[in-house]
């Protein structure tokens, strides 16, 4: 894929998957209950990057911001797409229809990919010789072999900085869950 497809859809992001939850829920057959454990995991992989990478991870425009390279991102380079991909599994497997979740996961992972690779020329363009070195010691997607500790900056900013999150988590387990008393 182009770069300009994963600048693209990086900057929408946000709603680029909601017509696959859209669908999921009128094609919905019954729900499992290891979606709200991917939910869980989701979030807290999320909530665990947001901590160190504070609001920049919110941002639409191609600014870059500090090589984050402790905690969660010395497991994986991409923590947010990591979590967003478990959050996203676990709705649709609340919709409860493998075939769309299969489908709309291939999409999420082609589309996950293509921003990160726009992401990443970014990074190596602001962050040279220390992302290559960043890229040679931490997977793109995920490796426990390379955990680095870091230090919180609190819960607040944290939960601050995820309310859109955890307000769509809230809304569509909720939004389903009504679907399913129909």
């Amino acid at each position: 894929m182009s770069l300009a497809v994963g600048q693209f859809l990086f900057q929408h992001r946000s709603v680029t998957p909601i017509p696959i939850l859209v669908f999921g829920i009128i094609c919905r057959e019954e729900p499992y209950l290891i979606a709200i454990l991917f939910l869980i995991v989701g979030e807290l992989i999320r909530l665990s990057a947001v901590a160190i990478i504070g609001g920049i991870s919110r941002t639409r425009d191609d600014s870059v911001g500090p090589l984050c390279t402790e905690g969660i991102f010395s497991i994986s380079r991409n923590p947010l797409y990591v979590g967003n991909l478990l959050l996203w599994s676990g709705f649709l497997l609340l919709c409860g229809n493998l075939v769309i979740m299969m489908c709309s996961l291939i999409f999420l992972c082609l589309q996950y990919h293509a921003i990160i690779q726009w992401e990443e020329s970014m990074l190596l363009n602001a962050h040279k010789e220390r992302y290559i070195e960043y890229c040679q010691e931490t997977s793109r997607y995920i490796s426990l072999s390379s955990y680095r500790p870091v230090t919180s900056k609190g819960v607040v900013p944290i939960l601050r900085t995820e309310r859109g999150t955890l307000l769509a988590i809230t809304a569509g387990v909720a939004m389903i869950g009504w679907l399913q008393c129909i």
